[in-house]
């Protein structure tokens, strides 16, 4: 059984279902994500950007994952921000239709002697693919 963090209300129009989140959850960041992403920042020298996080079609699950850097942040994004270790201060942004999907989300940063890569945990997903990058609802 799949825990949903959704509830459909069908308005009284003719517009469709209407989603209401059932609790005001955010995209969630480790300290380790956090450090990484403003590190890639500070290395590139990007000010003024966003980091972009959202969902695509593909993968082997149905949907990727993705994470941008970005100079636009649209007036219907959702935003949220993150300090670094360091002080370094940046906004994490995603669309409305990719914040359905990964309303809760965390994403942390691994690394070790093989391997280095940002890792998602989302507890929307009903199943993931075996790279971590892919998921399904």
């Amino acid at each position: 059984m799949v825990r949903s963090k959704f509830k459909v209300f069908l308005g009284p129009t003719s517009v469709g279902p209407f989603f209401f989140l059932k609790e005001n959850i955010m995209i969630k960041l480790t300290q380790k994500a956090i450090d990484q992403l403003a590190g890639v920042m500070q290395k590139e020298k990007i000010d003024d950007r966003y980091v972009r996080v959202g969902v695509k079609s593909g993968g082997c699950a149905g949907l990727n994952y993705q994470i941008d850097i970005s100079d636009k942040k649209e007036e219907s994004d959702r935003s949220f921000d993150f300090i670094a270790s360091d002080g370094t201060k940046f906004e994490v942004v995603t669309d409305p239709k990719s914040y359905l999907f990964i309303n809760g989300l965390e994403i942390d940063y691994k690394s070790d002697l093989m391997n280095s890569q940002f890792t998602f945990d989302n507890p929307n997903a009903s199943r993931n693919c075996g790279c971590g990058t892919s998921f399904d609802i």
